[in-house]
């Protein structure tokens, strides 16, 4: 599989749309960083964020969608938890 995009589209929690060609091998992993910008305090849940992934598979292209929830902690840090992961074919 090779990422061909990724973004976060929330108003509160988004970033650019990267592009890139990142191949994941199969059975494997890969890392990904993907600056983005949260309009959050220490405390505060902001809720229905996604990551949408671009990606191909051989001649096949598909949208991957994760949701997730980012917890702000008391320091600041964000903490994802993730809700659903959801896989579609794209349109090319």
């Amino acid at each position: 599989m090779t990422v061909l995009q990724a973004w976060h589209p929330h108003s509160r929690f988004h970033s650019s749309r990267l592009r890139r060609s990142l191949r994941v091998p199969s059975r494997g992993s890969a890392g990904l960083e993907l600056p983005a910008r949260v309009d959050a305090r220490p405390g505060d849940a902001v809720e229905n964020c996604f990551l949408i992934l671009r990606v191909a598979m051989g001649r096949e292209r598909w949208r991957i969608l994760a949701r997730f929830t980012l917890l702000m902690s008391d320091d600041g840090t964000p903490i994802p938890r993730v809700e659903a992961i959801d896989a579609h074919p794209a349109e090319r």
